[in-house]
């Protein structure tokens, strides 16, 4: 094993890399991200609602890459990935490869299919650039939308809420609204909708999304036309097209064993680009920290035990 390649911004490869470097202490290792040194992406709602610092989202200083000979590029679109070779080109023609690939996230996500989903202002919130950019815009706007049925989106709702800005929240039935208010046990959400501050729209989806380049409203199924700056899809499923691959199963993410190996030698898939763990593992809609270190360990002690029994047949 010389050379490791990790695909996403997930503290799981972090953590892979420096079990690796236990046993393969001169091992080449290279992070591809998707603009940011690797994060905690369960800080994401606290920082939105101030409640966090966002220093705090860096799973490790920047100077600690350098220091451990890691070398992580940013900023990188992925183009075309080749799971046999363990090669990933990116829009700029640049070719990575390793001996072992490690994908912990996924190149991108499926917005739904609504006329103007592409304007600047629509986000999942999955990755930081999102954040970002969110963070960067909010002195600006008035209203924020968000269309989701899950507890993460509750949570985002909240976070704006904090930041005092008027919350549209799209759901796709009464029941669901009721089920995720009844959730939320501070009860804050559920006074915030009395005062007005936060509106539910029940079984009314986006049918569009208005403004020139950028999101000034949103067209409802029903034809009405609600104003906001910001739309937020939380529950965007992962988009694996560019992993197609007939020896890796896809079911809306990649199928892995008890070691997140995939069904090719030498790859492996991690946190948000393998099937999710039990929900009990999760911080507001992704994977704790120590799942994700215990993801990072698995992977290592595999091709450790590869190297083990290659040695012993050798």
């Amino acid at each position: 094993m010389k050379k490791i390649l990790v695909l996403g911004s997930s503290i799981a490869g972090v953590k892979a890399i420096e079990e690796i470097r236990r046993f393969e202490p001169d091992c080449e290792a290279t992070i591809l991200t998707d603009g940011e040194y690797p994060y905690d992406r369960g800080l994401f709602t606290p920082v939105l609602s101030k409640e966090a610092d966002y220093k705090k989202i860096f799973y490790k200083p920047n100077d600690y890459y350098e220091k451990n000979r890691i070398n992580v590029v940013v900023g990188q679109k992925i183009a075309r990935i080749n799971l046999k070779k363990c090669k990933v080109t990116t829009d700029d023609k640049q070719a990575f490869e390793g001996d072992v690939l490690i994908v912990t996230d996924a190149p991108g996500y499926k917005l739904p299919e609504i006329r103007g989903v592409n304007k600047n202002g629509v986000y999942t919130l999955q990755q930081l650039t999102d954040l970002n950019l969110i963070l960067d815009f909010l002195p600006l706007i008035d209203t924020v939308l968000i269309q989701s049925d899950s507890n993460r989106g509750a949570s985002i709702a909240a976070a704006f809420l904090k930041r005092d800005k008027e919350v549209i929240w799209v759901v796709s039935t009464d029941q669901v609204a009721q089920n995720l208010l009844a959730a939320d046990t501070t009860g804050k959400l559920a006074a915030a909708a009395r005062e007005n501050n936060l509106r539910v729209v029940a079984a009314n989806p986006i049918s569009e999304i208005l403004g020139e380049g950028d999101v000034k409203a949103i067209r409802l199924k029903s034809g009405k036309i609600l104003a906001a700056q910001i739309i937020i899809f939380p529950d965007a499923p992962v988009d694996f097209k560019i992993l197609a691959d007939p020896a890796v199963t896809v079911d809306g993410k990649i199928r892995v064993n008890e070691q997140f190996q995939t069904g090719i030698e030498g790859v492996f898939a991690l946190d948000a680009a393998c099937v999710s763990a039990d929900p009990g593992q999760e911080n507001a809609g992704f994977l704790l920290v120590t799942v994700l270190e215990q993801q990072g360990a698995a992977v290592a002690a595999a091709l450790k035990g590869s190297k083990m029994a290659d040695a012993a047949n050798s």
